[in-house]
């Protein structure tokens, strides 16, 4: 089901949404056994972003948030030859996340840029969304000329990972 908010939304309402919304699928989760996981894409590095990892990290170690049953799915990154570069996403989300909280790493998907087929790599993250069910909950933020999760303006709103 996809919910759109057609109007702009203040870091802490977003904030605020994104554990409300991971709580209760979590919570929904530990009442099936079904090895089901609620799967969520994040992207970028800015203000909302740092602001939303920090306040999972602090949910989680309030005890709110158990990431055991959590995927998370990082939908951009950039093409270099080492992934542990300081602007990288992979860097970014694994200090600002990853790390203080309990999400297994088999459930961690990010994009790698330091791959010479990209194009197999981006079917790599497609397959592991497909087999993750889909994804339950998409969070970006949008760039200087309005693109989403690294999409320049113009991009064909069919198009897959690229």
């Amino acid at each position: 089901r996809v919910r759109r908010i057609r109007r702009p939304l203040t870091v802490h309402a977003v904030r605020s949404y994104v554990v409300e919304q991971v709580e209760k699928f979590c919570e929904a989760l530990e009442a099936h056994d079904d090895g089901s996981v609620f799967s969520i894409c994040l992207s970028g590095q800015g203000r909302l972003m740092g602001t939303l990892l920090d306040a999972l990290v602090a949910a989680h170690k309030a005890s709110k948030l158990c990431f055991d049953r959590v995927a998370i799915f990082v939908s951009d990154e950039f093409v270099c030859d080492d992934m542990l570069l300081p602007l990288t996403q992979h860097t970014f989300f694994w200090h600002r996340l990853f790390k203080h909280v309990n999400v297994r790493r088999e459930n961690v998907y990010i994009l790698d840029g330091s791959v010479e087929d990209w194009a197999g790599e981006c079917g790599r993250f497609e397959a592991a969304i497909k087999a993750s069910g889909g994804l339950d909950l998409v969070v970006t933020e949008s760039g200087p000329s309005g693109e989403i999760a690294r999409n320049a303006p113009g991009s064909s709103l069919s198009s897959q990972t690229r």
